[in-house]
């Protein structure tokens, strides 16, 4: 069976992004994606590279998941160092609002 193609708004709809967020995974090369009759196509199997866990030069895995959350990160170079994650209160099944 050959694999699905999708459009920009359907992986959007899918990751839980904006389409222009797509647009720019496509432009910047990160997904992979295909010009059909002047169109811009995703194959389902190249979702794996924006979903698949990432990895640092290190070896450590980053955090990865879902929801609203804040980021604290310092730029070295053209290196990004996640410092810490928060979750946005009452954003996810754990995260409390202050009492």
């Amino acid at each position: 069976m050959s694999d699905e193609m999708l459009t920009p708004r359907h992986v959007a709809e899918e990751l839980g992004v904006t389409v222009r967020t797509v647009q720019r995974w496509v432009a910047d090369g990160r997904l992979a994606a295909t010009h059909v009759g002047g169109r811009v196509r995703v194959s389902r199997s190249s979702l794996t590279a924006v979903v698949e866990p990432a990895e640092d030069p290190a070896g450590a895995v980053l955090p990865q998941g879902e929801g609203l959350a804040r980021v604290d990160f310092f730029v070295s170079g053209n290196r990004v160092l996640i410092n810490e994650v928060n979750t946005m209160p009452g954003f996810t099944p754990v995260s409390m609002f202050p009492k």
